[in-house]
């Protein structure tokens, strides 16, 4: 494995800022250049997607309830996510199994009494994950200058310059993005969306599988890692 430069916040005011920008223009520069008209969103059909997806529309059906006008919901409602992607694992049964204090353990990584879906998403599909909003900005400026035209989608091809910029100029060794790419079968014709980027590069975080765990219940998802994670969502 390639050495890692330590994670850090961007901040417009400092001189190392202002060179990592460069970096990223310059890189999202060279991607682009002979690519002004999109060709429009070609998604990943992968199971991880549908399920991430589907519990988009759990958070949104939430809100709706609760007639919310920004988007959030009370960090409790973690709780339910969690629950929910059980469900959608064919883990109905187990959800209730769980002690409270594993809930109210998950929950209490909140950063705030109120959740956006990132946050949401990120808490309820991920084991051990740990919130980090100095990783979700920088990760959402990379995807934001990869975002051409402002679609809300960036290209998979353009992969391994995005996790070049994150990592500070060090490029990503081709294990490292096929690791990526198969969280979601993704190839280099498709498009990826903001919340599948940001659950496929935010690295605090084990994908959840939904498998049922044959030691203690200890937490509602197993602890396993990314890529068995993937080959077992399929």
């Amino acid at each position: 494995m390639i050495r890692r430069p330590p994670r850090s916040t961007l901040s417009s005011s400092s001189a190392a800022s202002d060179v990592y920008k460069r970096q990223i223009q310059t890189r999202r520069n060279a991607c682009t250049r002979d690519r002004h008209a999109r060709r429009g969103a070609n998604p990943s059909n992968h199971p991880l997607t549908l399920k991430q997806r589907a519990l988009k529309r759990f958070f949104t059906e939430c809100c709706n309830a609760l007639g919310v006008q920004n988007a959030k919901l009370p960090k409790q409602y973690i709780e339910k996510g969690v629950k929910e992607v059980l469900r959608l694992s064919g883990r109905d049964e187990d959800a209730n199994q769980y002690p409270t204090a594993v809930y109210s353990s998950i929950v209490s990584k909140a950063p705030t009494e109120e959740v956006g879906w990132d946050t949401f998403m990120l808490l309820s599909m991920c084991d051990n994950a740990t919130m980090d909003s100095g990783v979700i900005s920088k990760l959402r400026f990379i995807f934001d200058a990869f975002d051409i035209g402002h679609v809300d989608y960036v290209d998979a091809k353009d992969l391994v310059d995005m996790m070049t910029c994150m990592h500070n100029g060090v490029a990503p060794t081709p294990e490292e993005v096929a690791t990526k790419k198969a969280y979601f079968d993704l190839d280099d014709t498709m498009t990826i969306h903001w919340d599948e980027f940001l659950l496929m590069l935010y690295d605090n975080n084990t994908i959840s599988t939904g498998e049922r765990l044959t030691v203690a219940l200890e937490s509602p998802i197993g602890t396993v890692g990314a890529v068995n994670s993937m080959a077992l969502c399929r």
